[in-house]
Order: structure tokens, then C-alpha cells, then sequence
């Protein structure tokens, strides 16, 4: 038997066809499995970050248009039922522009502000620009919507106070503001709570009683009296 043929390596015919296919020793075979399964166990990362595949149909996202009306919430803190409250608050320039004040205005001057809708609770009774804040960083005045109004709470059962209004300038007549304001109520009987500045008390206001409870009470007089 010739020895010599021992150390080549064999052939075998691969499954459905008649090419031979060279054996390897398990030694090489089991050097690439370990080399692969290093490969695969690596986590690779594209030097460019994430890169989104390219979509042929892709769904549109644009703008459309800029929003018409932009909304600020007012937190008065508490206040307490039954009673009348002066309240008087602003709007930072930033917050006005582009929908009461053109880009171009840093004043308010010659800019007439209205309310466009009323609140259902409050009694406004003063909307005006004001230069009264200093910035400390380049000394400039920047004007700032100035909002006085008249609170009466009275019968008021929920925790939570909510009411808004909505203003307007004659400078961007289709652009509005609308203006939430909220506070917490304490009972009559809870103490009296620390107000936040710029809102004092002006005074006490009696409970409102229904007309059909007015009524009903009528009512149970003139049976008493009958009785």
C-alpha cells in the first residue's frame, strides 16, 4: 500500500452533483468556526452614525403652515372664596411676537391691543404695553403687555379655578393669544393664603344664591306661614 497517500487530502462527490469536494481535517475546520463565530459576536458600528435606508415611496412630512394662535397659562396660586381680588400681570415681549407684535417692533408703540374674547369670570380693566423691565445684561428696556383684572369668587365648589380670554392686536389682526389663568381655592374657613405679587384683596364679596333656590325658600315661608 503506498503510504505517500495517506497525507493528501480526500475527495468526496457533493450531494446531486458529480464534482468532487475537498475534505478538510477537523483541526482547520474547527480554527474556522471559532474565527467566525469571534466575527459575528463583535458589534459594529458605522462611522457615520445611523444611515435611515433609502425609501422609494417615502411618507411626506413638511410644514404646512405657522400656528395662528399660541397659548400662556397664568398661575395665580391660592386665593380664597367670597372674596374680590385686583390681579395684575404680563406678558414677556417674547411671548408677544409674531402674533401681537410684528418681528421688526421691540416697543409696542402705536400698537393697539383688544380683548378678543371676554373671560366668563373676570372683569378686565386694563391691557396696555409698559417699559418697566431693565435687562441686566445689555441695559435695554423691553416692553412687556401689561394685564390688570378684577376676580370675584363667590360659590365657587370646585378646587380649581379655570378661566381664559383671548386678545388681539390691530398689528397681526389674524394671529391671537389666548390667556389661561388658574389658582387653587381655599374655603372661607381655611385661613387666609399668602398671595403671590402684584395680587391684592380688595374685598369681600357676599355668596350669590340661585333664583330657584330663592324661590324654593319663598316657597317654604309661605307654607310655614299657612301652617
Amino acid at each position: 500500500m503506498d503510504q505517500s497517500n495517506l497525507s493528501e487530502p480526500t475527495a468526496a462527490l457533493a450531494l446531486g452533483t458529480s464534482e468532487p469536494v475537498a475534505q478538510t481535517s477537523p483541526s482547520l475546520r474547527s480554527n474556522r468556526h471559532a474565527k467566525r463565530a469571534l466575527r459575528n459576536s463583535r458589534v459594529h458600528f458605522d462611522e457615520d452614525g445611523f444611515i435611515p435606508p433609502i425609501e422609494e415611496n417615502p411618507v411626506v412630512v413638511k410644514v404646512i403652515g405657522e400656528e395662528q394662535s399660541r397659548t400662556v397659562g397664568v398661575y395665580l396660586g391660592f386665593l380664597q372664596e367670597e372674596h374680590k381680588y385686583e390681579i395684575k400681570f404680563s406678558l414677556p415681549m417674547d411671548l408677544c411676537h409674531g402674533y401681537l407684535l410684528p418681528s421688526s417692533s421691540s416697543t409696542g408703540d402705536g400698537v393697539s391691543v383688544e380683548v378678543y374674547k371676554k373671560p366668563t369670570a373676570c372683569n378686565i380693566q386694563t391691557l396696555e404695553w409698559s417699559k418697566g423691565i431693565v435687562e441686566p445684561e445689555n441695559g435695554l428696556s423691553t416692553a412687556r403687555l401689561q394685564i390688570s383684572i378684577e376676580l370675584q369668587l363667590t360659590n365657587h365648589s370646585m378646587p380649581i379655578f379655570e378661566d381664559k380670554f383671548t386678545i388681539r392686536s390691530d398689528a397681526i389682526p389674524d394671529r391671537f393669544v389666548h390667556v389661561s389663568i388658574s389658582a387653587k381655592i381655599m374655603g372661607k374657613h381655611m385661613g387666609t393664603p399668602s398671595l403671590k405679587d402684584g395680587i391684592r384683596c380688595i374685598g369681600h364679596c357676599p355668596p350669590q344664591v340661585d333664583s330657584d333656590s330663592d324661590a324654593e325658600q319663598e316657597k317654604d315661608k309661605d307654607s310655614r306661614s299657612r301652617t
